[in-house]
C-alpha cells in the first residue's frame, strides 16, 4: 500500500510540475524536467536549489561598487609594468585604450561588477591570431546582442597576452568574454573563479522573484552560472585576506608597497604617500604579486619585452 501511495504521489507531482513549468514558460535550456516540487510557492525555491543561479530572490541587477570619480586608475609597477585597476568597465575603455599597446600590462578586475558584455575589452585584448567569440542562449538584451555581433576580425590589437586579475567578486556578463579570451590565449588570468553572474532575468508574478530568461556563454553548451570563469593561474584566499589586500590601495597605500619586497619597507618618495597606519606591518597582495611574477618570468624568457624597450 505504501509503495502504491508513493507511486501515485510521484505521478501527481510530475503532472503538477508540468503544469507549473507551462505556466511559468521556463526555458528548457535552463530548466530540464524534474518532478521534485509541486506547489508553486515551494517550487520556485526548489528550482533555485536544483538549478543554482536560475531563480533568484533579490534584484539581480549589478551595480558598480566604487564611488571613485575615475573609471580606472593607472599605475607603474617595477620593470615598468603598467597596472590598470578598473572600476567601471565601459567608462574605462578610453583609459585602457591609451595603454593597450604596452607589452607588460596587468588589468585588475577584482571587485568589478558590470552589466557590460565586455566586448569592448575583447576588441582591445584579442591577439593578431585569435578572435574571442561568445554566444547568447535564450532571451538576452538587444544591446548585448548588438555588441557581440560587433566583435570581428578587424578588432585585433595586442601581440602579447595581458595579465588579468579576478576573484569571486568579479561579476557580470563580461565573465564570458574573459573565458573566451583565455581559451584563445589572449590573456593570462590570475586569482579566483569569478561569480558566475552571466544570466539575464525577468521578474515573476511572485514578489521579489526573478527567473532566468537568457545567458551569455562561451559556447552554446558551456554555462558559467554559479561556476564562473576559472582563471588558468588559480589562487585561493580567504575573503578577509582578499578584501584587505585589495583595499589597502583604496585607503591610500602606494601600489608598490603591496608587493612582496616592499610590503614592510618604510614609505619613501619613491613608493608614494603613506597611509594613516602605514608603519604597521601587513600582508602583500598575493594575487597582484603573482601577476608581477608572471610578467617578470616572461620577460626573462624573452617572451615578453619590457615597456621601456618600446619607448613608453
Amino acid at each position: 500500500m505504501l509503495v502504491f501511495f508513493h507511486r501515485c504521489l510521484c505521478c501527481a507531482l510530475l503532472l503538477s510540475l508540468s503544469s507549473v513549468v507551462f505556466a511559468l514558460k521556463l526555458n528548457p535550456h535552463f530548466f530540464p524536467d524534474d518532478p521534485s516540487h509541486s506547489e508553486e510557492s515551494i517550487y520556485l525555491h526548489g528550482l533555485a536549489q536544483l538549478y543554482p543561479g536560475t531563480v533568484v530572490f533579490k534584484d539581480p541587477k549589478l551595480e558598480p561598487r566604487s564611488l571613485r570619480e575615475n573609471a580606472a586608475q593607472i599605475e607603474t609597477l617595477p620593470s615598468d609594468i603598467t597596472y590598470v585597476r578598473i572600476y567601471r568597465l565601459e567608462e574605462a575603455m578610453a583609459a585602457i585604450h591609451g595603454v593597450i599597446d604596452q607589452p607588460a600590462l596587468i588589468l585588475d578586475l577584482r571587485y568589478l561588477q558590470s552589466e557590460s558584455s565586455g566586448v569592448g575589452l575583447a576588441k582591445l585584448l584579442n591577439s593578431d591570431q585569435n578572435i574571442a567569440s561568445v554566444t547568447g542562449v535564450g532571451i538576452i538584451p538587444s544591446e548585448i546582442t548588438a555588441s557581440i555581433n560587433d566583435l570581428d576580425v578587424s578588432a585585433t590589437r595586442r601581440k602579447y597576452p595581458a595579465i588579468v586579475l579576478c576573484n569571486r567578486e568579479t561579476a557580470g556578463p563580461f565573465e564570458t568574454i574573459l573565458d573566451a579570451l583565455q581559451s584563445d590565449n589572449c590573456i593570462i588570468a590570475v586569482g579566483e573563479a569569478t561569480a558566475g553572474r552571466t544570466g539575464f532575468y525577468t521578474k515573476h508574478e511572485s514578489d521579489d522573484v526573478w527567473i532566468i530568461q537568457g545567458e551569455l556563454r562561451p559556447s552554446t553548451d558551456k554555462t558559467l552560472i554559479e561556476n564562473g570563469f576559472v582563471p588558468r593561474i588559480k589562487m585561493d584566499a580567504t575573503p578577509e585576506t582578499n578584501y584587505l589586500s585589495y583595499n589597502l590601495y583604496e585607503t591610500g597605500r602606494s601600489i608598490t608597497r603591496l608587493l612582496r619586497k616592499n610590503a614592510n619597507a618604510l614609505p619613501t618618495t619613491e613608493t608614494g604617500n603613506s597611509g594613516p597606519n602605514d608603519d604597521e606591518p601587513f600582508e602583500p597582495d598575493a594575487v597582484l604579486q603573482r601577476g608581477v611574477d608572471i610578467v617578470a618570468a616572461l620577460q626573462i624568457l624573452q617572451q615578453l619585452p619590457k615597456n621601456d624597450e618600446h619607448g613608453y
